[in-house]
C-alpha cells in the first residue's frame, strides 16, 4: 500500500507532463489553420492545408523511425559500461543523420513536384506561394533534425520530460504569437514563417540540453540539427527561385540541383 502512494503520484506527475508536451505539439499546426481562417478567410485554408500535406506524410515516417529505435538508444545511453554508451552516441548519431536527410529529400521533392502535384490534384485555385511552400519545406527539415534530439530529452528523466514540455509550450506560445501579428499585418506568409521559428527555437534549446545531459560536444549536434538545414533550405530556395518549373525541363533542372544539395 505504501508503494502505491508514492507511485501513483509519480505518475500522475509523468502524465501531467506528458500531457503539456502534448498540448505544445498541438500550438504547432492546429493555430495556424486557425489563423489562417481567422485574418484571410475560410477560403485560404483549403489551399494552406493541401499544400502542406506532402511535408506532413514525409515527417510521419521520419518521426516513426525515432520512435521505433529511441528506446534501443536509451537503453545504451544509461548502460554502466562505457562501451555501451559510445555505442549509443553512435546510434544516435546514425539515426540524426538519416532522419535529417530523409527531411532534405522529402524537401526537395517537395519544392520539385507540389505545384505541379496540387494542380493536377486540386486546380489551380490551390496553388499558394513560393514563401509559403519554402516555410513548409524548411519546417519539415528543422523537425527532422530535431526528432530524435527531443525524442531524446523527453525520454531521459521526469525533469527533462518537464523540461521538453516547457520548451514544447513555449515554442508552441512563439508560433501562436508570431502567427497573431503575421494576420494583423496581413501576410499569410507571416503564419507559415512563425511555425518554422518556433520549430527552430525548440530544436537549439533541446539540442544544447542534450549535449549538457550526457556531456556531448555541442558543436557536431548543432550543425546537424541548425546550420546544415538552414543552408540547404536555403539553397533549395534560391534554386527554386532562379529556376521555376512550369514545365518538364524546368522541373529536371530544380531536381538535379537539389539533389546536389541533398547528396552534398
Amino acid at each position: 500500500r505504501g508503494g502505491y502512494r508514492t507511485f501513483v503520484p509519480q505518475l500522475l506527475r509523468s502524465a501531467f507532463w506528458v500531457y503539456l508536451a502534448g498540448l505544445g505539439n498541438m500550438l504547432f499546426p492546429t493555430p495556424s489553420l486557425l489563423l489562417v481562417n481567422a485574418g484571410f478567410g475560410t477560403g485560404a485554408v483549403p489551399p494552406y492545408l493541401a499544400n502542406y500535406k506532402v511535408p506532413e506524410l514525409v515527417y510521419t515516417l521520419i518521426n516513426a523511425a525515432s520512435f521505433v529505435a529511441s528506446a534501443k538508444i536509451m537503453r545504451r545511453l544509461h548502460h554502466a559500461a562505457p562501451q555501451e554508451k559510445a555505442d549509443g552516441l553512435a546510434s544516435f548519431t546514425y539515426l540524426h543523420k538519416i532522419q535529417i536527410m530523409i527531411g532534405l529529400a522529402g524537401a526537395a521533392f517537395y519544392f520539385v513536384i507540389n505545384d505541379s502535384f496540387v494542380r493536377w490534384w486540386l486546380g489551380p485555385d490551390f496553388h499558394v506561394s513560393l514563401a509559403i511552400q519554402a516555410a513548409f519545406a524548411a519546417n519539415l527539415v528543422f523537425a527532422a533534425a530535431g526528432d530524435s534530439v527531443l525524442r531524446l530529452v523527453s525520454l531521459q528523466s521526469q525533469t527533462d520530460l518537464a523540461f521538453y514540455a516547457r520548451t514544447a509550450v513555449v515554442a508552441g506560445g512563439i508560433n501562436l504569437g508570431l502567427g497573431f501579428v503575421a494576420i494583423r499585418v496581413g501576410v499569410m506568409e507571416g503564419v507559415a514563417l512563425a511555425t518554422v521559428v518556433a520549430q527552430f527555437t525548440l530544436g537549439v534549446v533541446n539540442v544544447g540540453r542534450l549535449c549538457r545531459i550526457h556531456g556531448w560536444a555541442a558543436g557536431p549536434i548543432y550543425w546537424r540539427t541548425v546550420i546544415l538545414p538552414s543552408l540547404a533550405v536555403g539553397t533549395m530556395i534560391l534554386i527554386k527561385t532562379a529556376w521555376p518549373s512550369p514545365d518538364l525541363a524546368g522541373q529536371m533542372v530544380q531536381a538535379m540541383g537539389l539533389a546536389l544539395v541533398v547528396l552534398g
